[in-house]
């Protein structure tokens, strides 16, 4: 095929236009290309920190340690046991609390279990008198009871308690240690 010089100066010309021609509207991605997916979106401006409730944050700080190893007396991002991470997240925003699940079993308000919710902590144990293990709950009122803890095999992690058969038999009550 043979091209005169009017067929190439109107391809020129219609390649010029297109070039010069306004960008088409895009919507903006919700993340940039270089942010992992596995972070959390943006909060809404209706959830500032401002609106945010003492609860909300230390949740939110729990999950950022999740993956954290377990260390037996440990209580920093190093490592920690289970009691250790409770005083810890507590501490952190100005809630001071004892520092063995036993001893914060006593702290606070008692909860029954179907009654607790995000920031309560959640106590396990062969007895009722004497719990070995604590868990700061993450879940809303109404649906199935879920705690970050410190697991001896498996360091900092979430657990859905209602579906594991070892915790759901160990599960003896909870504390609400902040303020309404």
């Amino acid at each position: 095929m043979r091209l005169t010089a009017a067929s190439v100066a109107v391809a020129a010309a219609l390649a010029l236009t297109a070039c010069s021609s306004a960008p088409s509207p895009r919507t903006a991605p919700s993340r940039s290309p270089e942010t992992p997916a596995a972070w959390p979106a943006p909060t809404s401006p209706a959830r500032t920190t401002a609106t945010r409730t003492l609860a909300d944050r230390i949740v939110d700080l729990a999950y950022s340690l999740i993956e954290t190893p377990y260390r037996y007396a440990g209580n920093d991002p190093r490592g920690f046991d289970c009691s250790g991470l409770t005083v810890y997240l507590f501490h952190r925003f100005g809630v001071a609390l004892p520092r063995t699940a036993e001893t914060q079993a006593k702290t606070g308000h008692w909860v029954a279990p179907d009654e607790l919710a995000r920031g309560d902590l959640v106590f396990f144990g062969d007895t009722r008198d004497k719990p070995h293990h604590v868990g700061l709950v993450v879940s809303s009122p109404g649906k199935p009871l879920s705690m970050i803890h410190a697991s001896t095999s498996r360091g900092v992690i979430e657990t859905e308690v209602t579906a594991s058969a070892y915790w759901l038999e160990r599960l003896r009550f909870g504390r609400r240690v902040l303020p309404p």
